[in-house]
């Protein structure tokens, strides 16, 4: 009987453990979009740096369909996750914050650079897209 029981608890430890390891892999995976007052804020997992834009600096929102990503300068660059500095032709060193799945991304250029970002799925990034570039068009004026 105490093997058994001894049984049963090591498989709920490792049970445990093996779901708190997948929350943290779904975490370390995730892009995370504030819009606050004055600024969009994105984040990405613990450790990395947020990406501030102020809405008065922003020049232009479109919805890229199919983004290079490039070359990694800096950041998070995994399967799940490309969090960071990158450089590439099209944009020079620009942020990036992308599921590297989700093949469109919102591309913002301000006077200070380019970033990329996506959230979600296709369908959720191109709605995203659309109420921000009205949502920034009210802040801006």
């Amino acid at each position: 009987m105490n093997k058994k029981y001894s049984r049963y608890i090591t498989g709920a430890l490792i049970l445990i453990m093996v779901f708190v390891a997948a929350i943290r892999m779904q975490n370390a995976a995730s892009v995370g979009i504030d819009f606050n007052d004055t600024r969009i804020v994105i984040t990405g997992p613990s450790g990395t740096e947020p990406f501030s834009i102020d809405y008065r600096e922003i020049q232009s929102i479109t919805l890229i369909d199919d983004y290079n990503s490039g070359t990694k300068v800096s950041g998070v660059q995994n399967r799940r996750l490309y969090y960071g500095t990158f450089h590439n032709d099209v944009y020079g060193t620009y942020a990036l914050c992308a599921v590297p799945s989700i093949r469109s991304a919102i591309e913002i250029r301000t006077k200070n650079g380019i970033i990329l970002f996506n959230y979600e799925s296709e369908k959720v990034t191109a709605a995203l897209s659309t109420s921000l570039t009205e949502f920034v068009s009210e802040k801006q004026q």
